[in-house]
């Protein structure tokens, strides 16, 4: 709850603040949130405050950022809504969050709150344990697959004398 949290963090800053130490890639390669006791002396420190909630708040309402489109969560119910309507129910049980923001406190949770109130469908959201690179090892994978080129490639002339449906078929028999 986006409007409690800011109330909250007017109210009693220290309660969210932290210290976050950025990388100088000299000696320090990663950032890291300053623990108490921490000896970063010549290090650069970013207080953060709301903003460790306010940033991220941007997905959900990119109008805030002057950004004049919907946010995370009607981007997933504009997806399955355009699917057929057959598989829209298992899509909304299927979804699967990877990337650097999956790992925001509540992410998933608030991702799912908000696609299950646009979507009449039961909606489940999974978050592997590695959601930063979920992607790239998935891409590694199939790329490990001697004949993947060749096997998941669709070309233009095929996917316009398939179309959309047919194509998905394909794949489907292919996985």
């Amino acid at each position: 709850d986006f409007d409690r949290e800011l109330d909250a963090a007017r109210a009693n800053r220290s309660r969210i603040g932290v210290e976050y130490v950025l990388p100088d890639l000299a000696t320090r390669r990663r950032g890291f949130v300053r623990a108490a006791g921490d000896d970063v002396a010549g290090a650069q420190v970013l207080p953060l405050g709301n903003e460790r909630f306010a940033v991220p708040e941007a997905l959900f309402h990119p109008s805030d950022v002057g950004l004049e489109q919907g946010g995370v969560h009607a981007a997933v119910a504009q997806a399955v809504a355009a699917c057929d309507e057959a598989l829209r129910g298992v899509l909304c049980a299927n979804i699967v969050l990877t990337g650097g923001s999956a790992a925001l406190p509540g992410f998933r949770e608030r991702l799912e709150r908000e696609v299950q109130a646009l979507v009449p469908h039961r909606v489940r959201i999974a978050t592997p344990a590695d959601p930063a690179r979920w992607a790239w090892h998935g891409g590694c994978a199939l790329a490990a697959q001697p004949d993947a080129a060749t096997r998941w490639r669709v070309s233009r002339a095929q996917y316009e004398e398939m179309g959309a449906e047919r194509t998905i078929a394909h794949f489907a028999a292919l996985a």
